[in-house]
């Protein structure tokens, strides 16, 4: 820092230079002088108790007269306590400093945080709470405006998840993920927080509170969305896509009287896909098979291309070579049977008869 009056550099902060200015007289008589041009180009307000002439009446000045700022006003309801300007100064003065101690970032998140407090403290509520009633109280205000907001903003994600590759779609997912489990391990100490008993606890109240059972579901949520997926309701796993029910039933309707096993070849609200017992309990369930051949086909969606699901595949065929010995397996993508869908099916077909197979 600079000091205006000497042009002397090298002081580090506003005590240095105030510092400078008590022991060089030149420079003090300047200052001094400047301040008292300033001073009366100011205005004044009068003490009603006193009469004298202040910047503001604060509380260090009402000590004197053994009063407080509140009690004044209430003696004095039309008196003003700070003279003109004298606020914006004040203002200016404050942003200044703040400018010259923090970076952009660090304010903003100052402003921040002196909001929420501020907010806290006037409402008598946690700041989350705060801003759940607001919203609350917005929507019933204004339910027309805020769903057409809305429905906006879904066409936005939605547009953006379908125009992404499949590659960037996994990076995407990861990061999210990798973020949730940071975020959830500083908050709760755990990466999955719904695994832990004070959630689950949470859980059943407000289900207890809004529907007034602990342990609601909604099933005809539940159903839509199945019916959509697969076509059918089951109570029970695995579900099946209609797609690769469409290719099952033409290879069958190909083979002479064979006996296949998949989902929808059953009876009615029955799972009739092949069922592998593994240890005493757990169960694998193939997607098409002809036990007389030993012909294994899995067909697979999007899903299948991530890393994860990958390894999990591979764990079942082991488990599945395992149990049943010189079983064969032909894997097929969705997207593959979707772009050509009679080619696919004469690859399947060359695959169960054997004749000039190529995968």
């Amino acid at each position: 820092m600079k000091c205006k009056y000497c042009n002397r550099e090298g002081f580090v902060d506003n005590k240095g230079l105030a510092t400078h200015r008590r022991y060089n007289k030149i420079c003090y008589n300047k200052w001094i002088k400047e301040k008292e041009e300033i001073d009366s180009k100011r205005t004044k307000v009068k003490c009603l108790l006193c009469g004298k002439m202040l910047r503001n009446i604060s509380n260090t000045h009402l000590k004197k007269h053994s009063i407080t700022q509140q009690q004044y006003k209430k003696l004095f309801p039309n008196a003003p306590l700070f003279s003109e300007g004298l606020l914006d100064e004040q203002k200016q003065k404050r942003e200044k400093t703040i400018k010259q101690r923090y970076t952009k970032e660090q304010i903003k998140y100052l402003h921040g945080k002196k909001s929420i407090l501020s907010k806290e403290k006037k409402y008598n509520m946690p700041y989350s709470e705060f801003c759940r009633q607001n919203h609350i109280n917005n929507i019933t205000k204004n339910p027309e405006k805020y769903d057409k907001i809305y429905k906006k903003l879904g066409k936005k994600i939605k547009n953006f998840h379908q125009n992404m590759l499949d590659e960037d779609k996994q990076k995407f997912n990861k990061k999210k993920q990798k973020k949730r489990k940071k975020t959830n391990f500083k908050k709760y100490g755990v990466e999955f927080p719904q695994r832990l008993d004070e959630i689950k606890d949470k859980v059943k109240k407000t289900k207890k509170e809004k529907y007034g059972d602990e342990y609601y579901r909604n099933a005809q949520k539940c159903r839509k969305t199945l019916f959509k997926n697969y076509g059918k309701y089951s109570n029970f796993f695995p579900h099946f896509s209609l797609i690769s029910q469409e290719l099952f039933r033409k290879i069958e309707q190909k083979l002479d009287n064979e006996k296949c096993y998949y989902a929808i070849n059953g009876i009615e609200n029955k799972n009739n896909e092949y069922q592998v017992l593994i240890g005493k309990i757990f169960v694998r369930f193939l997607d098409f098979y002809i036990q007389k051949r030993k012909k294994w086909i899995e067909i697979d969606e999007k899903r299948h291309t991530n890393e994860e699901v990958i390894k999990k595949d591979k764990k079942r065929e082991k488990e599945i070579f395992g149990k049943i010995k010189k079983i064969e397996l032909l894997r097929i993508s969705e997207k593959e049977f979707l772009e050509n869908k009679n080619k696919t099916l004469q690859k399947c077909l060359d695959f169960i008869y054997n004749l000039n197979f190529k995968k």
